[in-house]
């Protein structure tokens, strides 16, 4: 696919990311047993049919809440609100670092990832040194650890936190790219970019899971 294709379908993309109807990302979002916040976005021209709105949705939030099985000797100190395994950015921080080291992830070239391979990757934005890191495909159990992460409510962040050392995207094979830690809305959703954010949430001990398998 050459690179006017490529701005083309992103072009698409985004009308129709601008065209979901906010309730059907209000009944994504309870039907997976959480009523996250949505934020209002103008109306796109392009309208997404209903159905194959709710789909995009669904790719995103996630089709299903993954049981989740607690240890019985799991910390139970943690702050309301924050699970057992989230100890805050800093720890979110190493984590992510400490996978851009591994054999899951290798160095993005100058043109950048591949938005439209038709797999789902995890990106990684070193901003101290503005490196960036992709990973190898996610398999069948990492997506569906990724689909509950967005379908839980993560640890809210201040709006006066400082800002996070890095940055960690999703990439979802057909342009679309969302991050764990912002809130899953249509205004958080990007077209085949690296979109730069500030976190709105920490993810919960779900994703913090997927990231020590990578390592």
């Amino acid at each position: 696919m050459n690179r006017k294709e490529r701005k083309a379908r992103a072009e698409r993309l985004s009308d129709a990311i601008g065209g979901i109807d906010d309730r059907y990302l209000d009944e994504a979002m309870h039907w997976a047993g959480n009523s996250l916040s949505v934020r209002r976005r103008p109306r796109a021209h392009l309208l997404l049919p209903a159905a194959a709105a709710l789909v995009l949705v669904l790719a995103l939030a996630g089709t299903a809440v993954l049981t989740m099985q607690r240890k019985d000797d799991a910390p139970s100190n943690s702050a309301p609100g924050q699970s057992a395994g989230n100890h805050g950015q800093a720890a979110l921080d190493s984590l992510l670092l400490s996978c851009t080291g591994s054999d899951a992830f290798t160095p993005v070239g100058d043109s950048g990832p591949d938005f439209f391979d038709g797999t789902v990757r995890l990106v990684v934005e070193n901003r101290q040194t503005g490196e960036r890191f992709v990973s190898r495909p996610l398999t069948d159990v990492e997506q569906r650890l990724l689909r509950a992460e967005f379908a839980v409510s993560g640890t809210p962040v201040d709006a006066g936190e400082p800002e996070p050392d890095c940055l960690v995207w999703v990439l979802l094979g057909d342009g679309t790219v969302v991050s764990p830690c912002l809130n899953p809305s249509a205004g958080n959703v990007g077209a085949a970019v690296l979109f730069d954010y500030s976190p709105e949430r920490l993810p919960s001990d779900i994703f913090t899971d997927l990231l020590t398998g990578m390592q």
